[in-house]
């Protein structure tokens, strides 16, 4: 519990601005030709590209606390799978909110200022939610 708390502390202050520190991933844009197949197509191929890792920066510490949290619960495999599911659905909804907002240019101007706070608060609701689970 004390390695996933210090983990889940340090990610925070990264995503925070308060540490400052790269961590593997793999930084390749999805193409902008994604998007000019059909809003379903690219959702479902940005969703499926960021959810696995193949393409994309990583705006955030989340995955990597999600990672660790695993590490140590060592859940069976579908509890697993449920979480890698739930954390690639949850990234491939970002395109179809905002294809679906009607003043798209509103929506981006709040998004960056959530931001602000949603990616720390992302990473310690996953890093609680994960230490909570150890802890039973």
């Amino acid at each position: 519990m004390a390695v996933l708390g210090l983990a889940t502390a340090i990610a925070v202050m990264r995503d925070l601005g308060i540490l400052h520190f790269h961590l593997p991933e793999n930084a390749r844009l999805v193409p902008r030709e994604v998007f000019y197949r059909g809003e379903r197509r690219a959702a479902l191929q940005f969703g499926f590209e960021m959810g696995t890792g193949l393409r994309t920066y990583l705006s955030a510490t989340t995955p990597y606390v999600l990672l660790v949290g695993l590490l140590l619960l060592e859940p069976e495999l579908p509890l697993t799978l449920l979480a890698g599911a739930g954390f690639g659905v949850g990234g491939a909804t970002m395109l179809p909110a905002r294809l679906l907002s009607v003043r798209r240019g509103q929506w981006d101007r709040r998004l960056d200022r959530e931001l602000i706070w949603l990616v720390p608060l992302s990473t310690l609701v996953c890093g609680l939610s994960a230490w909570v689970l150890l802890g039973t």
